[in-house]
């Protein structure tokens, strides 16, 4: 971006920072704050943080989210002003100095803006800006990035008990969730996407996903640990350059990561383009009598949210409270789903320590019962564990369950409040759609 490029987006964020309505919430901020953004958007910024932190986020006031937002973008206003002025020194090849570090400022600024806030009234400005910086990339950047994931081979159940269709069009499918409300996976949906049939725009290519998030530089939050249920996981924000290079493309990692249930489509919308929603999310689910406690609010638009890990990453036993059809774009995934009725035999974990309510989360580890009860021969069994495991969970063995491999280019279809475990066999890219 030339001087003069950077010192016009300047004056153009400015310009959109400088009126504000008198109904915008973020004057119940107070007078002080509101003073100074303009000359100390860092000290705003510190304080706007500290109250953000202050709340459970769902309860964050409006007042401080809408000031982060606009302290982040008078930050953004200062790093186009001193790069202009400064100007880009040039190596003797000719390349950007410092690695485009202004560019990396700039960038994880604005998108903690997203990630904390949610960008209440700042979203498009904050996404005309990600669009302008496109054309900043060095075309060479990546080029010794790998253009595919690591191989992982990925084996078939032997009870491959899921029922399978081709292409449903809606009012078949619509039926099938009047008649039997049952989990199906289904092909044929999304092969049309340019996320699968777009050469240049497959997400099975770790070079077009780095370019399609500046270069990498985008910020994306990732699970640390081998699920939310064990002690020890944790949850870091980092670029999605060091997450791809020393998570997806690193065939053993010392800490599983896991970008998980993030809607990275409403973040980065050129990936959005590359999907599109299933027809199917518009169909109107029958209610179950089995799940008056577990109804969410009515969604006007499905949920979608982004799972990308490598090999072994995994979603613990648990429910969730819409129905949802999982796409998955890249890579294999091991799925295992019982019915609500099987609930009283899956060990529902209640009120944990800390009065969070996780009646939705089992205390079975389906990655333990796989071990403890394989048909490998060739696979040893620890029968003194096995044996802990029944006397721990001793009507576990009543569950009845389904479960199957999803392959790339399938959707499954899982009914809401069916308890389900899903584990990555490979790098795995889905996308998930959660309706009403």
């Amino acid at each position: 971006m030339s001087n003069a490029e950077a010192l016009s987006l300047a004056k153009e964020i400015r310009d959109s920072l400088t009126s504000l309505s008198s109904r915008d919430p973020i004057s119940e901020c107070g007078r002080a704050p509101l003073s100074i953004i303009e000359q100390r958007p860092g000290d705003v910024l510190s304080l706007a943080h500290q109250r953000i932190h202050t709340w459970r986020y769902d309860q964050v006031p409006l007042c401080w989210r809408r000031l982060y937002e606009d302290a982040s973008l008078w930050q953004a206003v200062d790093i186009l002003n001193q790069h202009g002025t400064r100007g880009q020194k040039r190596t003797r090849h000719g390349s950007p100095s410092a690695g485009h570090d202004w560019l990396l400022k700039l960038v994880c600024v604005l998108d903690m803006a997203m990630i904390l806030t949610g960008a209440p009234l700042r979203r498009e400005l904050i996404l005309s800006i990600f669009d302008s910086l496109q054309h900043c990339l060095d075309p060479n950047e990546h080029k010794d990035i790998s253009r595919s994931f690591p191989v992982t081979p990925s084996t078939q159940p032997q009870n491959d008990t899921i029922a399978r269709a081709e292409k449903l069009d809606f009012l078949q499918f619509q039926r099938h969730l009047v008649t039997k409300t049952t989990p199906v996976i289904i092909k044929g949906v999304i092969d049309d996407w340019p996320a699968i049939a777009d050469q240049d725009r497959r997400w099975s290519d770790p070079s077009y996903l780095l370019k399609a998030t500046l270069g990498g530089r985008r910020l994306v939050p990732v699970e640390l640990g081998r699920t939310y249920t064990d002690d020890g996981w944790s949850q870091r924000i980092m670029t999605f350059s060091e997450y791809m290079k020393s998570h997806l493309l690193k065939p053993k990692q010392e800490k599983t990561g896991y970008l998980a249930q993030h809607d990275l489509f409403a973040q980065i919308p050129n990936l959005s383009d590359d999907t599109s929603i299933p027809d199917y999310c518009y169909t109107e689910p029958p209610v179950s009598e089995l799940l008056t406690s577990n109804i969410a609010e009515i969604l006007d638009e499905p949920l979608r949210n982004a799972w990308l890990g490598p090999a072994g990453t995994i979603s613990p036993l648990h429910t969730d409270p819409y129905h949802n059809i999982l796409c998955q774009v890249v890579g294999h995934k091991y799925v295992r789903l019982y019915a609500p009725s099987e609930t009283t035999y899956l060990y529902p974990r209640g009120i944990d320590d800390t009065g969070v309510n996780m009646d939705n989360t089992s205390h079975i580890d389906i990655s333990l019962v796989k071990r403890l009860y394989t048909s490998d021969p060739e696979s040893k069994v620890d029968d003194e564990a096995k044996q802990q495991f029944q006397a721990q969970y001793p009507s576990f063995n009543k569950a009845q369950c389904v479960e199957g491999v999803l392959g790339p280019g399938e959707c499954l279809y899982i009914p809401i409040g069916w308890w389900h475990y899903i584990e990555s066999l490979s790098t795995s890219f889905s996308m998930s759609f959660w309706w009403n």
